[in-house]
């Protein structure tokens, strides 16, 4: 659901470029919360941006590096987005962003298309890298869950 609000919402590039950002941002700052002890010395100062987040996550391995490669370049989308006045965003641009996951992006495209569904270039990236991180994120929750449990006690290791 949050990743259909977040980008069926809208119609445009720009907007999905924002959204999408703004989304992926919100993983990155909840694997950093399941990996970092003191997670909320990041997340509660302001000083850390988006990049000092994702080369946090990518120096804990949280994610790998195509997904982080692909992070890159929809920050390169998203600031050409912020910092011009009339932004546009081009396939070949999306194209170059998905290029890390492109077997994701292209599994995105087809299913949708056998299922006759119709979705552009931007929501198959943004559907592609929201499946990548939520395969990664959803053992950290899964496990953070498990050891929060309180008066549950650890199963041995066999």
């Amino acid at each position: 659901m949050i990743w259909a609000h977040s980008t069926l919402s809208t119609s445009d590039n720009v907007s999905k470029v924002l959204r999408l950002h703004a989304l992926t941002e919100h993983y990155l700052d909840r694997l950093l919360a399941l990996r970092l002890r003191k997670a909320n010395a990041v997340l509660d100062d302001a000083r850390f941006s988006y990049h000092h987040k994702r080369i946090l996550v990518e120096a804990l391995g949280a994610l790998p590096s195509n997904i982080l490669e692909s992070l890159k370049r929809l920050t390169s989308l998203r600031n050409k987005c912020a910092h011009n006045a009339h932004p546009s965003i081009t396939v070949a641009e999306i194209q170059h962003a998905a290029q890390p996951i492109k077997e994701t992006y292209e599994t995105v495209q087809k299913d949708h298309a056998k299922n006759g569904v119709s979705l552009d270039e931007m929501g198959a990236f943004s559907w592609a890298l929201f499946s990548e991180i939520t395969l990664c994120i959803t053992p950290y929750e899964i496990a953070f869950a498990e050891l929060t449990i309180p008066n549950k006690p650890l199963e041995p290791m066999r």
